[in-house]
């Protein structure tokens, strides 16, 4: 035995710490507080300790919901709670909490109100993914509820560590297998972990033998040999950084990523908890026939690591199947052999809640409709008088046209901008300026600015009131607002000062439904493909140039946008359809262009690029 695992021994003989036992992981439920009665899940659970009378090691793998220490430890008969609060040699962790005075500048400490230890206290939070050393006057029960994370922390290289490591709680792995693949934790030669000490059922520290199994919330002092970044034989990340599975509102898709350290392959699974009824994330396969498709995640998946393979679950938010504005759950990754990890997912989705699936899709689209068919005008057979002799005019018509469109050899986009308001309400946009509005602030009894209403952004059609905002982007020297037009689109402007910009469709916007409308084209309108300025025979004046004569047509376009219910394809496949991607076919009729309407067939998708569902405010 070296000296430092007989001061070990010696110096911390008296603390009664006893092992901890992990009664269970519970996964909470939780409503929504939106006026929905349905139950969601939630990304909050618990982690319940049982604790003995006199001192208890352990390791909180979670961040409590309320962390006031009083808040935590209510009910228990706690005495006082320890944890450390900075890095230091080994030899300051070798200490006996029982001598008066033992570093404790380097240790937060609480106890309750009327004990004399009180009068130190310095612990004011319980923070997640730390050691605590608890002393209980008699055995109790822990629960403490959460959020989960990814969060590790540093190692201090050449020192005793207090730490915890995310353990499967239904599979116990042993020391030896658990820390084989770490150098700085495992003596190749001995076969055997580097110095670790657990308490022994009498409360003592003891160095653990390769065969014992591990405990999950139990805090163990483990010996790093130089630097590390060990965290188990199976880690688990987010490929795009974070903690957790934050979507928030407008990422689509993050990365789940997994690395078998081990020499072995492993069988990993990953799956949600609680299952939602209706699924809230999605997961990619890649086929190299199909290409990527996306799969609703409800069930567990699995997946066969090689010895060092890295691996990566491509997860996305399914938006579409939310009826709350914000889902929270938990994604469980385990390697299926004692490494487990709870990793919090968070989705949010346009505040709008309601049954109306119309308002859920508020907000501003912009895409293309690729028309690919078009009705052949000139079918069919032509019909005259020209042998009559009494008379009458001449006449010509055309008989059997065939309405129906036949394929193009290519496909002729459209840009399309359509906004929906909070009422459902479906615009058609020529242009639309993205801006920002500043908030509004009050004065408080003391003389001081606080802010009343927040600044927001703004979607302005009627460039008289652009003035009004802020730009929100750099061009040039200036800042200026991000503008959206459209040429396929065009149409006289309407409404006050003749700037609105926008048509009014009827329908619904929303999967399964469709919105129609029409554009008429005077023939004095700049746009209208018949009238030409500087032509004389298409400018609509007379031989002299001075007095006004129709020499164009009134043009009129009909069109209509049928949503469809699913993901018609045509373009990479989306985990969002129905929230944050629309497609469907698109159908238009023209006429005056020619004697016989002509009919248009394509399809179009559209993706919303904002979420603000109100136009000039």
């Amino acid at each position: 035995m070296n000296s430092i695992d007989r001061t070990l021994l010696t110096r911390f003989h008296e603390i009664r710490l006893g092992r901890l036992a992990v009664l269970a992981v519970l996964i909470g439920a939780w409503a929504a507080g939106l006026g929905c009665p349905k139950a969601e899940a939630s990304d909050v659970v618990t982690q319940t300790f049982s604790l003995r009378g006199g001192w208890n090691s352990l390791w909180l793998d979670l961040q409590p919901t309320n962390d006031v220490p009083a808040s935590v430890l209510n009910g228990l008969p706690v005495e006082q709670i320890w944890t450390y609060q900075e890095r230091s040699p080994a030899v300051d962790f070798i200490s006996d909490p029982s001598e008066p005075v033992w570093n404790r500048d380097r240790w937060m400490s609480w106890a309750p109100a009327g004990r004399p230890e009180a009068i130190g206290n310095s612990l004011f939070a319980i923070t997640g993914h730390r050691a605590y050393l608890i002393k209980l006057s008699a055995p109790a029960n822990l629960s403490v509820t959460g959020r989960p994370s990814l969060r590790t922390p540093v190692w201090q290289p050449d020192a005793y560590n207090l730490r915890g490591f995310p353990v499967d709680p239904g599979v116990a792995p042993t020391f030896r297998e658990f820390f084989r693949t770490s150098s700085a934790h495992f003596d190749v030669q001995a076969n055997a972990p580097r110095a670790i000490y657990e308490m022994d059922a009498s409360g003592a520290w003891r160095l653990v033998t390769p065969t014992d199994l591990m405990q999950y919330g139990t805090a163990y002092w483990v010996f790093s040999s130089g630097s590390s970044d060990f965290v188990a034989p199976f880690e688990v990340s987010i490929a795009e950084g974070g903690l957790a599975l934050d979507f928030g509102r407008r990422i689509r898709g993050l990365t789940v990523q997994a690395r078998n350290r081990r020499s072995t392959p492993v069988d990993a699974t990953l799956e949600q908890l609680p299952q939602p009824a209706e699924p809230t994330l999605a997961t990619a396969s890649f086929s190299s026939a199909t290409g990527t498709a996306w799969e609703p995640l409800e069930s567990l998946v699995e997946k066969n690591l090689l010895p060092g393979q890295t691996y990566g679950w491509r997860l996305a938010a399914r938006r579409q199947s939310m009826t709350e504005a914000i889902h929270t759950s938990v994604v469980e990754v385990r390697d299926n052999l004692g490494t487990r990890y709870l990793i919090p997912v968070g989705i949010e989705r346009v505040s709008v809640i309601a049954t109306d699936t119309s308002r859920r899709n508020a907000g501003l689209w912009l895409g293309v409709a690729s028309v690919a068919a078009v009705s052949e005008a000139h079918s069919g057979l032509l019909v005259t008088n020209s042998v009559a002799t009494d008379g009458t005019p001449l006449s010509v018509s055309r008989v059997g046209v065939n309405p129906t469109p036949t394929p193009t050899r290519s496909a002729f986009p459209l840009r399309v901008l359509i906004h929906v308001d909070t009422e459902g309400t479906v615009r058609l946009l020529r242009e639309v300026t993205q801006m920002w509005e500043d908030g509004s602030y009050r004065e408080t009894t003391g003389g001081l600015r606080e802010p009343a209403t927040p600044g927001r952004l703004v979607l302005v059609t009627d460039p008289a009131k652009l003035s009004r905002f802020k730009g929100i982007e750099v061009r040039g020297e200036g800042i200026t607002g991000r503008r959206f037009s459209t040429t396929g689109f065009d149409f006289p402007p309407t409404g006050p000062g003749n700037a609105d910009n926008f048509i009014t469709l009827t329908g619904t916007f929303a999967p399964g439904e469709s919105v129609s409308g029409a554009i008429s084209l005077p023939e004095t309108f700049s746009t209208n493909p018949f009238r030409h300025k500087y032509h004389p025979d298409h400018d609509n004046l007379d031989a002299r140039f001075a007095e006004f004569r129709a020499e164009a047509y009134a043009v009129r376009r009909e069109f209509t946008f049928e949503v469809s219910t699913t993901d018609p394809g045509g373009a990479p496949p989306t985990p969002d359809y129905g929230y944050e991607e629309l497609a469907g076919t698109y159908r238009e009729t023209v006429t005056g262009l020619h004697r016989e309407p002509i009919h248009a067939q394509g399809s179009f998708r559209l993706r919303r690029i904002s979420e603000v569902a109100v136009l000039n405010p």
